[in-house]
C-alpha cells in the first residue's frame, strides 16, 4: 500500500487537496493500469480528470512524493493528431498501458474558452496526455492572466 510523504502531506494542506483524494488517484491508476511509468522505475504518473480540473500524483511503490494540479484542459497534439508533428522528443516515460515510450510534445490547451499551445507529454498510441509537474506554475499563471482577460 502507497502512503502520503510528510512532504506531500505539508503540499496537500497549502493547496487544498485531501489524503483520500490523491491516494484514490494512485488505487485507480494501479487497478486500471492508466498511468506513465520513468523508463527507470522510480516512479509513476497517475492522473484524474473532471470538468474543472486535472489532479495529478507522482509516486514510487511505497509513497506519493508529489501531487499537482491545473485547471487548462490539455487536448491534443498541435495539428491533431493526425498532423505531421515536427519530431517530437522522447520522454523518460512509457506508457503502461500500452508499452509505448511517451513523447514530449506541444498539444493545445484551453481555459475559459481561450486556447493556447504547451509542452506535454503524450501518448501518441493511446492518445493521453499529461503535464509535468514543471510546467504547473507556468500553467497557473497563464490560468491567471486569461481568467483576467475574461474578468
Amino acid at each position: 500500500m502507497v502512503t502520503i510523504s510528510d512532504e506531500v502531506k505539508t503540499l496537500l494542506k497549502d493547496n487544498g487537496f485531501q489524503e483520500s483524494d490523491v491516494l484514490e488517484i494512485v488505487n485507480a491508476a494501479e487497478a486500471s493500469g492508466d498511468k506513465l511509468k520513468a523508463a527507470d522505475g522510480s516512479v509513476c504518473i497517475a492522473k484524474n480528470v473532471t470538468d474543472n480540473l486535472t489532479s495529478y500524483a507522482v509516486y514510487n511503490d511505497k509513497e506519493v512524493v508529489n501531487c499537482y494540479a491545473h485547471q487548462m484542459k490539455a487536448g491534443e497534439p498541435a495539428g491533431g493528431w493526425d498532423a505531421e508533428q515536427e519530431t517530437p522528443l522522447e520522454s523518460k516515460y512509457i506508457c503502461n498501458k500500452c508499452g509505448e515510450t511517451a513523447m514530449n510534445m506541444n498539444v493545445s490547451m484551453s481555459f475559459m474558452g481561450m486556447s493556447r499551445v504547451g509542452p506535454a507529454i503524450v501518448c501518441q498510441k493511446c492518445k493521453d496526455v499529461y503535464v509535468e509537474p514543471e510546467m504547473v506554475k507556468t500553467l497557473a499563471v497563464a490560468e491567471s492572466i486569461l481568467g483576467e482577460k475574461r474578468a
